[in-house]
């Protein structure tokens, strides 16, 4: 689930939800309940409605990411561009106390993201 875990009737072992629209007092209740939690971030795509939507360089910028009208594929083979971007995000799931984090979006490589890349190319 991603987003809010508001309903801890359902007996799940981890959640995994949005680092942005959740705070350290919304991690640490399931965790309470003994439940693992996951930090949810778009690393692999821009979305216009984040914070620090402004400071991703335009050429890193691709096409549209699948259905989501507000988000594009990222460059992903530029880490030394992202890298001091995505930086800051996973410094906040660590500050939030999330257990882990899910980086979405790195597999532009079988999603024509606007940018010549391959799988070889990102493994090596």
């Amino acid at each position: 689930m991603i987003g809010q875990p508001n309903d801890a009737s359902f007996d799940m072992g981890m959640y995994d939800i949005d680092l942005f629209d959740n705070e350290t007092n919304v991690v640490a209740d399931p965790q309470i309940q003994g439940r693992k939690v996951v930090c949810y971030l778009n690393a692999g795509g821009w979305e216009n409605r984040r914070p620090d939507a402004t400071v991703f360089p335009l050429e890193n910028i691709g096409k549209n990411l699948d259905d989501w009208e507000d988000e594009r594929r990222l460059d992903i083979r530029r880490f030394d561009v992202l890298g001091p971007i995505l930086e800051p995000r996973f410094n906040d799931c660590r500050d939030k106390g999330f257990d882990g984090i899910e980086p979405d979006n790195v597999d532009g490589f079988v999603n024509n993201p606007g940018f010549p890349m391959t799988y070889d190319e990102l493994t090596n």
